[in-house]
């Protein structure tokens, strides 16, 4: 049986959503400047950072009122 862990002190999901930030800032950068293809991909970029933090935050609460290590991605039966 072997057991994946995620990073240990939850940094990912903040990075995501630090990311996920600079982003939307691009997108707003672009919206100013008139530039179409910086505001699609900023706002594009940045939706999917976003959601992709808030999930781990979510599966990350979900674990612990569960009981469970939240650091543990998953275990693999060898």
């Amino acid at each position: 049986m072997k057991t994946v862990y995620t990073d240990k002190y939850g940094l990912l999901p903040w990075a995501m959503l630090a990311v996920s930030a600079l982003n939307f800032w691009s997108a707003l950068q672009g919206f100013q400047a008139g530039d179409g293809n910086r505001l699609g991909l900023g706002i594009g970029t940045g939706a999917l950072f976003a959601i992709l933090g808030i999930k781990r935050i979510w599966d990350v609460r979900l674990a612990k009122r569960n009981g469970r290590d939240p650091t543990i991605l998953r275990v693999e039966n060898d």
